[in-house]
């Protein structure tokens, strides 16, 4: 995996450690518990602790919240498919062609 995959693991799951503690002191204390986890698994500490200042910042009513919607969508992002259909080459549910 890319590692700017693996380095939003963190961020990730302390996102959903907020979204599960109402109470401040309850993330803080699971949040030092996860801390010591992502540090078992080897993870930097720069990554951890830069996921965990982000998160922190974030007030419960709003982690609940959805996120805003993005306003940069740039239509490269999708790659169209198309489908071209043979004459000889015919549908299961359809009659074979004549001959």
């Amino acid at each position: 995996h890319p590692a700017s995959c693996k380095d939003s693991i963190p961020c990730s799951q302390f996102l959903r450690l907020r979204h599960i503690c109402a109470q401040g002191e309850v993330f803080h204390t699971s949040s030092s518990e996860m801390f010591s986890f992502f540090r078992k698994r080897g993870f930097p500490s720069s990554i951890i602790d830069e996921a965990l200042t982000r998160v922190a910042s974030i007030l419960f009513c709003s982690a609940l919240a959805p996120p805003p919607p993005r306003l940069n969508k740039s239509p490269g992002l999708y790659i169209p498919l198309h489908q071209v259909q043979h004459p000889l080459h015919h549908s299961p549910t359809l009659p074979p062609p004549s001959m």
